[in-house]
């Protein structure tokens, strides 16, 4: 069984989310939900005729015994896609925006995104360079998971908005 717990949104997100969600959508990319800690424990799945490896994951994992606890967080060793999500379309490509951990534990503005069957590399510089633009720490990673090419990136918002951001 998987148990999930989300950090309860902020009544104020930052002016600057729905510019940047609209960003996302324009590139073909399906929000999902920013859960802040996940227990996901390790099953095995058939996948496209072999038995496959599953854990949703973020970077910072916490151990205690046998149990593993997974807090959002900057970095590029994350999975926010289960296998039956790759039957559709839509849902290889998604992205999460919204409380996660940066250096030293502090809390930041961060964006998960994870795109199975990358149409080309180009894409993910086009959208690291627009995030950068923002003034996000980005983070890119290609490696497949579950042996389908995937691209990660993690972009930290360190700031109360973007540096491309003007102010009103």
């Amino acid at each position: 069984m998987e148990f999930t717990h989300s950090i309860p949104p902020s009544l104020h997100e930052p002016p600057w989310f729905d510019p940047l969600r609209r960003h996302l959508e324009a590139c073909g990319l399906v929000e999902v939900s920013p859960i802040f800690l996940l227990c996901s424990p390790h099953r095995r799945v058939h996948f496209r005729g072999r038995l496959t490896d599953v854990q949703i994951r973020y970077p910072l994992r916490v151990t205690s015994g046998d149990d593993e606890i997974f807090l959002r967080s900057h970095g590029t060793d994350f999975n926010v896609v289960p296998p039956e999500w790759l039957r559709t379309e839509e849902l290889q490509r998604v992205y999460a925006l919204g409380p996660g951990l940066g250096p030293n534990a502090s809390e930041h503005s961060l964006l998960l995104v994870q795109i199975f069957n990358a149409r080309a590399e180009a894409e993910d510089e086009a959208l690291a360079g627009h995030l950068r633009s923002l003034g996000a720490e980005v983070l890119v990673c290609a490696r497949a998971e579950y042996g389908v090419p995937c691209i990660r990136l993690s972009a930290l918002f360190t700031g109360d908005r973007p540096t491309g951001e003007r102010q009103r």
